[in-house]
């Protein structure tokens, strides 16, 4: 009988590998195309097929049945995106990269892990860029979230003597207590993990750092259900493996408003963001967030969220008498889509977890300098990147056909007249006061402001700012005033 036991085992050893191959959660003899066959007679991405499709099942039960439609047509255009992986340099690589990424995705969008707060790195050789990461540890592999910049890439923990180390297209990242080393798509840097400052969580939900960090939701009529965004952004995965179009979520800084907005007693946040399928498409979002509920005192709940339009500009956002407010330049009945130029009011009111957009009682108008009147605004910087800042101030007005203000030492005017399209204008007559700058910078640039004033051909809104588009070819910047209150228009 031990004779017996032990050649069975004998034969089960030899034969082990076949008895217990990994099957994908596919039919392999109904495998259609290159990929599918390479994952059945491959039994590491056949084992991240299985574990793919079990944490699909958990993220599924996990949402609402209403959203669960959406999830599962997004999972059969995944797959349509892995099968395409025979195009690539490296076929196995991209299929292996897809699943680990898949995984990801799901247990995010399906809530099934808790999104941790990003670190961030001070990297001398990205100075201009911030860098930050976020160590999903409850993944399996665990996996990181690195972004720098606007950009984003996914990186999968390895084996290392020591400290972490992650793997990704293009990108690695190795971190041992506070100190990284990071390789950027050719760029190689070393790095700092910056100390977070100690705040009073109660009062952090609502601030810009917590916001950029959050879940949101609801884009696209559902299409990506929920996105956590790192830093303000999300990337998500290419509509072609290896191609460099993909959705974008991005929330709009600088801007945002906060009120109670259904009569608990307890104020809402109201933030902007602006969804980027991939296309020429810009479009505009507006999310309410609420400490209500919130699994934690830092952190905030997107309760809703509504598509405002495409390519909207935003003059103002406010909450009044428990209704959002959102002032903006939108496109009108006669507007090309590439130029709006409708002066309008918008209204939403909170009805639970649903944003219900009411009437204005304001008239819309067209986008002419006349809609600056009324309004005195501050030179924030010389164009995006650089700033304005100063001791005395930079400040402009329309009045009478005119712009005036200070420009540093000296009161300034300008005639200005409205183009043919919406927004354009021109700037002539310039004229200042003669009084002698004492300091050389405040001259210095009163000079440069002065001369980028008289080259401005166009106006628009960003983000509650005013925006003056000056000069041409490499000699365009756009010029960045924020609305100061406490200014009086001259």
């Amino acid at each position: 009988m031990r004779l017996k036991l032990t050649i069975l085992a004998t034969v089960l050893s030899i034969f082990s590998p076949f008895l217990w191959a990994e099957s994908p959660s596919f039919d392999c003899d109904k495998a259609s195309g290159q990929v599918e066959e390479r994952i059945c007679n491959d039994d590491a991405l056949a084992a991240l097929d299985t574990k793919m499709e079990m944490v699909y099942d958990q993220a599924i039960q996990n949402i609402p049945d209403s959203e669960r439609s959406i999830m599962k047509a997004m999972q059969r255009g995944w797959i349509k995106g892995r099968n395409e992986c025979w195009k690539g340099q490296d076929e196995r690589a991209c299929v292996e990269y897809a699943y680990k990424s898949r995984i990801v995705d799901l247990q995010v969008a399906g809530g099934l892990i808790e999104v941790p707060s990003p670190v961030g790195f001070n990297c001398p050789n990205m100075a201009d860029k911030p860098v930050t990461v976020v160590f999903y540890n409850q993944t399996d592999p665990a996996s990181a979230m690195i972004t720098v910049g606007d950009d984003q890439a996914l990186a999968f923990s390895t084996r290392t003597a020591s400290g972490a180390r992650y793997e990704g297209q293009n990108v690695s990242l190795w971190e041992h207590q506070g100190e990284a080393s990071l390789e950027w798509f050719g760029t190689k840097m070393q790095c700092q993990a910056i100390k977070p400052t100690a705040v009073n969580a109660s009062d952090d939900a609502f601030s810009f750092l917590a916001l950029k960090n959050t879940a949101y939701q609801g884009f696209e009529s559902g299409a990506y259900r929920r996105v956590v965004l790192n830093n303000g952004l999300w990337v998500g995965e290419p509509y072609q493996p290896g191609g460099a179009v993909a959705p974008q979520v991005m929330l709009i800084d600088g801007i945002k408003a906060t009120g109670d907005l259904n009569g608990d007693g307890e104020d809402e946040a109201v933030v902007l963001l602006n969804y980027a399928p991939g296309g020429t498409g810009q479009f505009l979002n507006l999310a309410v967030m609420s400490k209500t509920g919130a699994q934690a005192p830092s952190k905030a709940d997107n309760i809703a969220t509504i598509y405002v339009g495409d390519r909207v500009r935003v003059r103002d956002l406010q909450i009044k008498n428990g209704k959002i407010v959102l002032g903006v330049v939108q496109v009108g009945p006669k507007d090309s889509i590439c130029c709006p130029g409708e002066v309008a009011e918008r209204v939403w009111q909170l009805n639970g977890t649903t944003l219900q957009e009411v009437e204005s009682n304001k008239q819309t108008s067209r986008l002419s300098p006349k809609t600056l009147a009324g309004n005195s605004w501050v030179l924030e910087s010389w164009r995006y990147g650089e700033s304005a800042y100063q001791s005395k101030p930079i400040t402009l007005s329309f009045q009478d056909n005119k712009f005036v203000g200070q420009s540093g030492c000296n009161r300034y005017f300008a005639t200005v007249k409205a183009g043919k399209m919406p927004g354009d204008i021109s700037v002539s007559s310039l004229g200042s006061t003669r009084k002698a700058c004492q300091d050389p910078k405040l001259s210095q640039n009163e000079n440069r402001f002065l001369k980028q004033l008289a080259d401005v051909h166009q106006f628009s809104y960003f983000a509650g700012k005013l925006a003056l588009s000056y000069g041409q070819g490499s000699h365009y910047g756009v010029m960045i005033f924020s609305l100061d209150s406490s200014l009086k228009s001259e």
